[in-house]
């Protein structure tokens, strides 16, 4: 027996790893504790537990978010989610006890809402819908934890990636900072995991917000990155010339 399972908030106190095989493919799960909202973590174990939950984070490719449909997407849970961005994370959200509202359309369009109006940032990620109780959706998971998986270690040839940003520049010149207009020299990929890229340009500080969120969609698109977070960053040609000097 490796886990303690109650309907009980707080029975998970620590991390557990399992390894598992599923359709000849391996996998470490890594169950934590649940993350309660602050006014309910006043004992001192359930903090140190909180606190291992999130380095568990630095140890997953994919999170794995487990929401609840009849108390909705809270404040906590969209922390949570947010923790799992800043760690470069993959993501799947799961809405549990799904048969509770099985017969209650209304208030299914009002948990999507609500879920789509909290965490904004994340909606890239796939939301499966299921119940612990009967089992349904979870057929799903597997499948889901593999699409995300090939997007967020794929990695992209210098060509296409150049190809690709010449194509949304033409599409949609940079903007003008201090008099000049950008320049967008070249893209190439960095790292995976998430898959992180880096533009040349002859000046990182004149790429504003909404030209950068352009270029990411694009990169979404023409990559096909549709179910994972992406990470652009810019760098200076002329620093990068005074380094190698």
């Amino acid at each position: 027996q490796r886990m303690v399972v109650s309907d009980i908030p707080g029975t998970t106190r620590d991390s557990v790893d399992t390894l598992l095989s599923h359709k000849d493919k391996n996998y470490l799960l890594i169950d934590t504790a649940g993350i309660r909202r602050k006014g309910k973590t006043r004992e001192k174990l359930e903090k140190f537990s909180i606190l291992k939950a999130l380095a568990a984070l630095g140890r997953c490719d994919i999170a794995v978010v487990l929401l609840d449909a009849e108390e909705g997407i809270t404040e906590q849970d969209a922390k949570v989610i947010g923790y799992t961005q800043e760690q470069g994370r993959g993501l799947i959200l799961l809405v549990n006890k799904w048969d509770l509202v099985a017969d209650d359309k209304k208030r299914q369009v009002q948990i999507m809402e609500e879920i789509a109006l909290a965490v904004p940032f994340v909606g890239f990620a796939p939301l499966i819908k299921v119940s612990a109780l009967t089992g349904y959706g979870f057929k799903r998971l597997f499948p889901a934890v593999g699409s995300v998986y090939r997007q967020f270690t794929a990695t992209f040839p210098t060509s296409a990636l150049n190809r690709l940003l010449a194509d949304a520049t033409e599409h949609h010149s940079p903007p003008i900072y201090k008099n000049k207009r950008l320049k967008l020299y070249y893209t190439s990929q960095i790292s995976t995991a998430p898959p992180t890229f880096v533009i040349m340009t002859n000046s990182y500080k004149g790429v504003h917000f909404s030209y950068q969120r352009y270029l990411v969609n694009r990169y979404r698109d023409g990559l096909d990155l549709d179910r994972v977070p992406i990470r652009l960053l810019f760098k200076d040609k002329k620093q990068q010339r005074s380094r190698r000097a």
